[in-house]
């Protein structure tokens, strides 16, 4: 079996490219016919993975979760396998799949996981709509967010150095300062069923329902149960249920803010009064107030959105999941 590992070797402040050789050697020393592939700019990882799914059994993304984001999404119609190597700034995807965080232990993870047939994990989609008429769109692996969690993710950029969680408590911080209200009108698809077409495309029956309309804090999608190096906003969510979480939290003073933050950090949250939880195939956004912004696996992708469709694709990809998993 033949394993390509994308390495992001500006991952960790640039301390990831020191792990090259590290990366190779672990490898090899378990029997793994392994080949590493360094990325030279941001996007270059996507078309990278995808070429080398020609031609290797597993493709290995090597960095936090910008990596996995950018990995996944040229692995999306292929055969190879994907796994991760958590190195990276926030590693939330990594641990969704119940990743060691330490290479020798994740190493072997790997190539445990090999050794037996790879678990269908799912995988989302985002399309949005920009003030102006310009659209986009993106898979994403762990997560969308709109609204605060959104500002929060393009400030975390300015603080990368600190690591993980520090780094994104830091862009909190200045984020609160920045924060203006917004509202939105969010429906949910949570009835009938849902199928991944040979196109790529969802196909579902139900109708979508009003989950909320009204001003807002943030808005979270989880494919996986944390963002941000660990902060649990959708603590039940699981990548191979065939749904995505949903946690909408209403305006909070400064004082809630103090209070509600250190519960998410543990996923107790969920019972605040300004905090709302749900389930579902498909959720559309819209705003009513301001313009929304969005990231994608922690990666800003739009600052002025007025429309938003997240939507689950169940059984996407093939994954090798480590030993934490709990499915």
């Amino acid at each position: 079996m033949r394993f390509a590992f994308v390495l992001n070797p500006a991952a960790r402040s640039g301390r990831a490219a020191r792990d090259a050789e590290p990366i190779l050697a672990g490898a090899r020393a378990l029997g793994m016919d392994a080949s590493l592939h360094a990325t030279t700019a941001p996007g270059h990882a996507t078309g990278l993975a995808r070429g080398l799914a020609h031609t290797h059994d597993v493709v290995v993304a090597v960095g936090g979760d910008g990596t996995v984001h950018e990995v996944m999404g040229g692995l999306i119609g292929t055969e190879a396998a994907f796994g991760v190597l958590p190195l990276g700034t926030g590693n939330d995807l990594a641990c969704a799949l119940g990743m060691p965080t330490r290479l020798p232990a994740a190493l072997a993870a790997l190539s445990s996981a090999a050794d037996g047939a790879p678990r269908m994990m799912d995988v989302g989609r985002v399309r949005w709509t920009e003030e102006g008429g310009a659209s986009g769109e993106r898979v994403f692996a762990n997560c969308v967010g709109v609204g605060f969690d959104a500002m929060v993710a393009t400030e975390a950029a300015r603080y990368k150095r600190l690591g993980g969680r520090a780094a994104y408590l830091a862009a909190t911080l200045r984020s609160l300062r920045l924060w203006r209200r917004r509202d939105l009108v969010v429906e949910v698809r949570t009835s009938g069923g849902v199928e991944l077409t040979a196109a790529g495309e969802v196909e579902s029956s139900g109708e979508d329902a009003l989950f909320y309309h009204g001003a807002f804090f943030l808005c979270e999608v989880g494919n996986g149960h944390s963002i941000g190096g660990g902060i649990l906003l959708t603590p039940e969510a699981v990548p191979d249920d065939g749904a995505l979480d949903l946690c909408l939290a209403r305006p909070l003073t400064f004082g809630r803010i103090a209070r509600v933050l250190p519960l998410a950090l543990k996923g107790a949250h969920v019972g605040e009064p300004e905090v709302s939880m749900g389930r579902a195939q498909r959720v559309s956004i819209r705003a009513v107030r301001g313009v929304l912004p969005i990231h994608a696996d922690g990666e800003a992708v739009a600052t002025r959105a007025t429309r938003v469709q997240t939507e689950v694709l169940p059984g996407a990809i093939r994954a090798l999941w480590g030993p934490g998993s709990d499915r």
